[in-house]
């Protein structure tokens, strides 16, 4: 996101899941260099809610897993759900998203 775990501490806010699905597709080997590339499927700019779709990919480029996390931020002191800070919303909008990419503003 380009934000640093630095001023997330600073915020007091941090990412919580509630549902993580991984499907495996290949092995890779312990050695393997992999990418992993990042889309934003939903994002509702009212409470910060958001899924985010991980595709792993091999050294040759072959599919390995998906990732699909749902999730939200959260105060990390107060520990409850927190919309994220306006000064934040640029680094969200430059999250690559996804062809079925949903904005919700409810």
């Amino acid at each position: 996101m380009g934000l640093s775990l630095e001023e997330f501490n600073r915020r007091k806010i941090g990412p919580i899941l509630f549902r993580e699905e991984l499907s495996y597709f290949r092995e890779i080997g312990l050695d393997e260099r992999i990418t992993v590339t990042v889309q934003i499927t939903k994002f509702n700019t009212v409470n910060s809610r958001f899924s985010f779709r991980h595709e792993i990919f091999k050294e040759n480029g072959v599919r390995a897993a998906l990732v699909t996390v749902d999730g939200a931020w959260m105060n990390i002191v107060e520990r409850k759900l927190t919309p994220i800070p306006e000064e934040w919303k640029d680094y969200v909008a430059k999250i690559p998203k996804a062809e079925d990419y949903i904005e919700v503003s409810e």
